[in-house]
């Protein structure tokens, strides 16, 4: 096949190439647990998938220009490097394969010596617990008559507190009514000092008289006269 439009991207001798080496290694054995064997078959694996997304990305950029000239040397191109990679495809599938069944020996085996180490530490707490259940329930029977002696404790201090915070609230209490009164006491002072100027202002009485008669309305005396406080 004449290469045209992928030919600066692959050419027939370098696919010819990759073809003829590939034939090598079919049904070929390849020790892919060695570094070096295994690193030769991923690196010509690895060059071939390179190639096919040159190949890819040459015919999404010059598919309009050539259309399906374009599709149709593109797939026989695909198809000849896919073919020259199956070799190696087998080949890493069946490395993959193998290192994931002696993985999974190496778990199954793994998961039995955790299971026997599990059912010996299982068997030792048993006659662990088993050892420690009478001093267990020695232990739980002082716990008990320590925590009963706390409560008793606890609610003495209670009811010290109690009758402490009863006497503070009442001294509070009657604190406050003190002030109570001697704030209406001197309000009411006020408001009468302010009556006995009043009246010293507009009327002819005398301060004694002013006084006098404050105290008789004060005291309710007075029909039909108050003070408002």
């Amino acid at each position: 096949m004449n290469i045209a439009i992928f030919g600066s991207t692959v050419t027939e001798d370098a696919l010819s190439a990759l073809e003829a080496e590939a034939v090598k290694y079919e049904g070929l054995y390849v020790d892919m647990s060695d570094a070096k064997q295994r690193k030769f078959v991923k690196d010509n694996s690895a060059s071939i998938k390179s190639l096919l997304k040159d190949v890819n990305r040459k015919r999404i950029d010059t598919k309009k220009e050539y259309n399906t000239s374009v599709d149709n040397e593109a797939a026989a191109i695909v198809k000849r490097l896919e073919d020259a990679n199956k070799p190696y495809t087998l080949l890493e599938d069946e490395w993959k394969a193998e290192r994931k069944r002696i993985l999974d020996a190496e778990k199954e085996k793994q998961a039995a010596i955790d299971l026997a180490n599990q059912i010996e530490i299982d068997h030792e707490l048993a006659l662990m617990m088993d050892k420690a259940m009478t001093l267990e329930v020695i232990e739980r029977k002082q716990q008990q008559e320590k925590y009963e002696q706390e409560l008793i404790q606890k609610a003495k201090e209670e009811a010290e507190q109690a009758i402490l915070n009863k006497q503070n609230i009442e001294a509070l209490e009657a604190e406050n009514e003190k002030v109570r009164r001697l704030t209406d006491t001197n309000h009411k002072a006020h408001i009468n000092n302010e009556c006995l100027e009043s009246v010293l202002m507009n009327t002819p009485l005398s301060e004694e008289v002013a006084k006098e008669f404050i105290r008789a309305i004060v005291k309710g005396k007075i029909n039909h006269v108050s003070i408002n406080y």
